[in-house]
């Protein structure tokens, strides 16, 4: 009995550590010129809106897209909305070209795109609520922009579980 109970403890484990990737919820840009058409967008690990980004961590953000326009070059601009200020968010490439898991450069109308990038979050952020905006610009503005609610939290120190401690307690 005592191995079906960690059979089960195992599987529940697994299930909400292997399920870390969440489609977010976003919001347009106040922006008038959205030139493409948002399919989905995920951050990779996180689990739910709005995203607690762990400081020290780097996560995965891809961006589902069709485009609605002609463009031979894309690239990435963020900020993260402190108040009436939008703080830029330096990215290490923000070459979106180069960074397409699905289509290439140039970009053309009708087709659908994965662009993919990653964001470090650094220890030296400050713990905060932000609503981060990100930016695909085009050569004719902005290709897509939208908004999504963060929170830069301190790293949790996890504790590993010796596999005696949950047959002891069984």
């Amino acid at each position: 009995m005592k191995y079906f109970q960690f059979f089960l403890l195992f599987c529940c484990y697994l299930q909400s550590n292997l399920s870390t990737a969440k489609i977010i919820k976003t919001q347009p840009c106040s922006t008038p010129t959205n030139n493409a058409e948002i399919i989905s967008v995920d951050v990779s690990p996180c689990r739910r809106t709005p995203c607690k980004l762990k400081k020290g961590t780097t996560y995965t953000l891809t961006i589902t897209f069709k485009s609605l326009i002609n463009s031979n070059q894309v690239t990435s601009k963020v900020c993260g909305k402190v108040g009436p200020v939008c703080v830029p968010f330096k990215l290490p490439n923000e070459d979106s070209c180069s960074q397409m898991t699905q289509g290439v450069c140039p970009v053309k109308e009708n087709e659908t795109y994965v662009f993919q990038t990653s964001l470090p979050i650094k220890s030296i952020y400050p713990s905060m609520s932000v609503t981060g905006k990100w930016r695909l610009i085009g050569e004719e503005g902005d290709l897509l922009c939208f908004n999504m609610d963060l929170k830069i939290v301190d790293a949790a120190v996890r504790k590993m579980i010796d596999s005696n401690e949950i047959f002891e307690k069984l």
